[in-house]
C-alpha cells in the first residue's frame, strides 16, 4: 500500500510538472517597458522614435502632434489598440492613401521605436512638441549608501591616497585645492584631462590604470560630494530593493516570480493567495524569516512532502524571483491577484 502510494504521488508530481511547463510555453514573454518618458524627456530608444517622425514628414500629414486632420487619421486615436506587428506591416506594405515605406532604411529600422513614440503621445505619456533624452543621475546616494560605481569612486578617491593632497573630506588645503568648490562646474570631459595629463602641480595619473579605468567613478564621486548629496567618511553599497510594487504593479523581476508561482502550480499545494492549507505551510508566515539561501535549498533539494524542483530549469532559474515575489506577498506589500509590469 505504502509503494502504491508512493507510485502515485511521483506520477502525480510529473503530471503537474509537465502541465506546468505546458502552460508556461504557451504564456506571452513578459514585456519590458515600451518606453520611459518624465516630462518632455524619454528613453534613448522613444527619442529616436520622435526624430524618425520629424525627419521623415510623418507631420506632413498627421500634423506635428499626431492628431491628423480630414484626410489623414488621428493616431492618438488609431494607435490605442495597435500592435506592433500591424504597425509594421502597414508601415512596410502601405495602408490606404499611406505609401509603403520598405524602401526607407531610417523608418524599416527604427519601426519599434517610432511605435514607441506614437504609443506615448497615445497613451498622454509623451507631450507633444520638443523631446529631450532621459539622462541617467551621475550618482545615487541616500544617507551614506550610495551605487555601486560612486563607492567605486570613493574606493579609488581613498586607495590612490587623493586625500593626502586634498584630505579625505575633499576640502583640500593651503597649498591643494577645495574639490567640493572645483567640481561644482567641473565637466567630465575636463577631468579626464586633469587626470591624465597632469595640472598645475598635480601629476599625471595616465600610468595608472586604476584611476583612469575609474575617471567616470571618481567624477560621479566627486560631483556627488560637491552637491552636498555624499557625505564625507565611509560609505557603503545601495542595496537595491528586493521587490517594488504599487498597488497591483510590480517590477519585472517580480512579475516573473508572480508568473512561475502560477505555471507552475505552485498554488495547487499553497493556493493562489499562498497561504496554504492543512496539509501545506501558509508561504506568508513561513517567508517572513526564510533567507534566500534556505528557500533555495528547498526548492532545489525538496523538503517533506515538497519535492524536488532541480530538474525544473523555469523555477531553478528563475528562484529569486519567486523569492522576491513571495516575500512581496509575506510582507504584505503585494496583493493576491494579477499583477501588472509597473511602467
Amino acid at each position: 500500500m505504502s509503494k502504491l502510494f508512493c507510485i502515485n504521488l511521483k506520477i502525480m508530481s510529473v503530471s503537474v510538472m509537465i502541465g506546468a511547463l505546458v502552460l508556461f510555453s504557451i504564456l506571452p514573454a513578459i514585456a519590458q517597458p515600451l518606453y520611459k518618458a518624465e516630462g518632455n524627456s524619454v528613453d534613448k530608444a522613444t527619442l529616436n522614435g520622435w526624430n524618425i517622425y520629424r525627419t521623415e514628414a510623418c507631420g506632413s500629414c498627421h500634423q506635428s502632434t499626431g492628431e491628423g486632420n480630414v484626410s489623414n487619421p488621428n493616431l492618438l486615436h488609431s494607435m490605442k489598440n495597435q500592435t506592433k506587428e500591424h504597425f509594421r506591416q502597414m508601415l512596410i506594405e502601405g495602408h490606404g492613401n499611406m505609401y509603403s515605406y520598405s524602401g526607407n532604411k531610417t523608418v524599416v529600422d527604427g519601426i519599434n521605436d517610432l511605435y514607441a513614440y506614437l504609443k506615448g503621445r497615445s497613451d498622454g505619456a509623451i507631450p507633444a512638441g520638443d523631446l529631450t533624452e532621459l539622462v541617467q543621475p551621475l550618482y545615487k546616494a541616500e544617507g551614506n549608501s550610495v551605487d555601486k560605481a560612486t563607492l567605486n569612486g570613493w574606493n579609488i578617491y581613498r586607495t590612490e591616497a587623493c586625500g593626502s593632497c586634498h584630505q579625505s573630506t575633499g576640502e583640500g588645503n593651503v597649498s591643494n585645492p577645495n574639490l567640493l568648490h572645483s567640481m561644482k562646474n567641473q565637466t567630465k570631459e575636463h577631468f579626464r584631462q586633469m587626470l591624465i595629463e597632469g595640472h598645475g602641480n598635480m601629476y599625471s595619473y595616465s600610468g595608472n590604470k586604476t584611476v583612469v579605468d575609474g575617471i567616470n567613478d571618481l567624477y560621479a564621486y566627486l560631483k556627488g560630494r560637491s552637491d552636498g548629496a555624499i557625505p564625507a567618511g565611509d560609505l557603503t553599497e545601495l542595496v537595491q530593493p528586493l521587490y517594488k510594487a504599487e498597488g497591483n504593479s510590480v517590477d519585472k523581476a517580480t512579475l516573473n516570480g508572480w508568473n512561475i508561482y502560477r505555471t507552475e502550480a505552485c498554488g495547487s499545494c499553497h493556493q493562489s493567495t499562498g497561504e496554504g492549507n492543512v496539509s501545506n505551510p501558509n508561504l506568508l508566515r513561513s517567508m517572513k524569516n526564510l533567507t534566500k539561501d534556505q528557500f533555495r535549498r528547498v526548492l532545489v533539494q525538496g523538503r517533506g512532502i515538497m519535492y524536488s524542483f532541480r530538474g525544473n530549469k523555469t523555477v531553478v532559474y528563475g528562484i529569486d524571483d519567486l523569492y522576491a515575489y513571495l516575500k512581496g506577498r509575506s510582507d504584505g506589500a503585494i496583493p493576491a491577484g494579477d499583477l501588472t509590469e509597473m511602467k
